[in-house]
């Protein structure tokens, strides 16, 4: 069976591969165009999630999470205000989106 042509995901995520999905011969995740694989990425292919990340009350709720940023006084790695604690946010989704999408979904069944 021949995976589905998709177009390429929304989110701005999804890199290009020749390699095949190792998915137990399931199409893959992100889809074919062109030829090449997009790989999958829980974050970036559903722009659903950032949506919250760009909420108003986002605001807040990174301050009070992040203690007013005051870990940046102790910690060079901390973020030091709003639209850093967001860019690590966001960071540590598309990282973890990746391993979800690559590493666990195709091996979900065999754990």
């Amino acid at each position: 069976m021949k995976a589905p042509s998709l177009p390429p995901p929304k989110g701005g995520g999804g890199r290009l591969t020749k390699d095949p999905c190792p998915c137990n011969g399931l199409p893959p995740l992100g889809g074919i165009r062109g030829g090449l694989q997009i790989m999958a990425n829980y974050y970036s292919d559903h722009p659903e999630i950032g949506f919250y990340l760009n909420h108003p009350l986002m605001a807040r709720i990174v301050e009070l999470k992040e203690k007013g940023f005051a870990d940046a006084k102790e910690y060079d790695y901390a973020p030091v205000d709003l639209g850093d604690a967001i860019e690590n946010y966001k960071q540590i989704l598309d990282i973890t989106g990746d391993v979800a999408a690559n590493i666990i979904a195709p091996n979900s069944e065999s754990v």
